[in-house]
């Protein structure tokens, strides 16, 4: 019954072989452009997906009948302190800023993303130091640099304690720390220490929070 089926229809395509190429032609077109949007979507769906339960750190956006959105990434300097205090369904709420800088080093200009973060910041995301120590959280006149970019300033020499300039002022490097890759929402070339403010008219900030666990984001 079975070689019935197929000689019918091996005679139906061979009859009809405009149509056959046709269709044969559309679905290997279907089927490649369904494999390459599942592969962009997987690559999209895994941003900061390393971190420690990132499926419970979210950021916080505010109210701006300014943006097309109507939301705003900008958060004020006292925002974070507040949820966490708030809200304890929060584990820990932190403030940061990504932004484009430059390093000076030896009369040569690099261009950077510097990650300003404060000492909550290290809960949510963590960094790992791969050498030196964490004054670069706490310490406005030091920072932390990635391997990659310290072995662009100074090559095989010990970057700890080199003194870069940076936003018109000199700057000490306390810290080596390992990078999260491109593949990050957030990535960084150095990280210093982020200021805070107690005024809520004080904005430019992103705030993020992390849950407990086991709490109903839906609410």
């Amino acid at each position: 019954m079975l070689a019935h089926y197929f000689k019918i229809a091996t005679r139906n395509l061979l009859k009809y072989k405009q149509q056959t190429a046709i269709s044969i032609v559309g679905l290997a077109i279907g089927f490649t452009c369904f494999a390459l949007s599942m592969l962009w979507i997987r690559y999209e769906m895994g941003y900061d997906n390393f971190h420690e339960g990132a499926e419970r750190i979210f950021v916080v956006r505010t109210e701006d009948k300014m943006s097309n959105d109507g939301l705003s990434l900008v958060t004020p300097s006292p925002l974070a302190a507040y949820l966490q205090e708030t809200f304890p369904e929060i584990e820990y709420a932190c403030n940061i800023i990504g932004y484009k800088n430059e390093i000076k080093y030896n009369g040569t200009i690099y261009p950077v993303f510097q990650f300003a973060a404060d000492s909550v910041s290290m809960h949510i995301f963590p960094i790992q130091v791969i050498q030196g120590n964490f004054n670069f959280i706490t310490n406005k006149g030091e920072i932390a640099l990635t391997e990659e970019m310290a072995e662009k300033l100074f090559g095989k020499e010990n970057p700890i304690g080199k003194t870069v300039r940076m936003s018109g002022k000199d700057i000490s490097v306390c810290a080596v720390v390992k990078s999260w890759g491109k593949h990050s929402n957030l990535p960084f070339d150095i990280i210093s220490a982020n200021d805070q403010y107690p005024y809520w008219s004080a904005s430019g900030w992103q705030t993020f929070i992390r849950l407990r666990e086991k709490t109903d984001k839906h609410l």
